[in-house]
């Protein structure tokens, strides 16, 4: 695009006016100018100008597909959707072009660095292989177990109070008379 209004723009310099007073002309009676163009031949002009402003051959390429800076591309630097693009944004053969296929900044690439939620992050908040788990099943530090051994009350106690087989007697020959049985 750039190539060819540049040829014309050459072309439409080289071209020169020429202003005609000749009477024999049709209308010079009326003070009337006639206006003749004279164009150069198209060979005289060449297709390649020398002054084209991008050239699919630039010099000052920011980001190229073999780069020293390569964060997770296998090729690019700092590309987020483009494998092989540097700031073309309308011209597939252009520098500094918005909108291209081939573009470099863009925001979601499945070969970015810097992802927030990825399937492969390491900053993972919620892991289900965590080490630091708060409640755990297996935990070491129960505070009330089925199987403690401090047991307050036991029902083979040792000290019994009142033994329900208490014997008093009056007397104590063994008589005919015997007392009275305490149960």
């Amino acid at each position: 695009m750039f190539a060819c209004i540049s040829q014309v723009s050459s072309y439409l310099a080289e071209s020169t006016l020429s202003v005609s007073q000749d009477p024999d002309v049709i209308g010079a009676d009326k003070g009337e100018h006639t206006i003749t163009e004279h164009w150069l031949p198209e060979e005289a002009l060449s297709p390649l100008t020398t002054h084209v402003s991008q050239s699919p051959l630039t010099t000052h390429v920011s980001q190229s597909p073999l780069t020293t800076h390569i964060s997770q591309s296998p090729l690019t630097t700092h590309i987020f959707q483009s494998p092989l693009t540097t700031h073309i944004s309308q011209s597939p053969l252009t520098t500094h072009v918005s909108q291209s296929p081939l573009t470099t900044h863009v925001s979601q690439s499945p070969l970015t660095t810097h992802v927030s939620q990825s399937p492969l992050t390491t900053h993972v908040s919620q892991s289900p292989l965590t080490t630091h788990v708060s409640q755990s099943p297996l935990t070491t530090h129960v505070s009330q177990s089925p199987l403690t051994t401090h047991i307050s009350q036991s029902p083979l106690t040792t000290h019994i109070p009142q033994s329900p087989l208490t014997i008093g007697m009056k007397n104590s020959e063994c008589t005919e008379k015997v007392g009275y049985f305490i149960m």
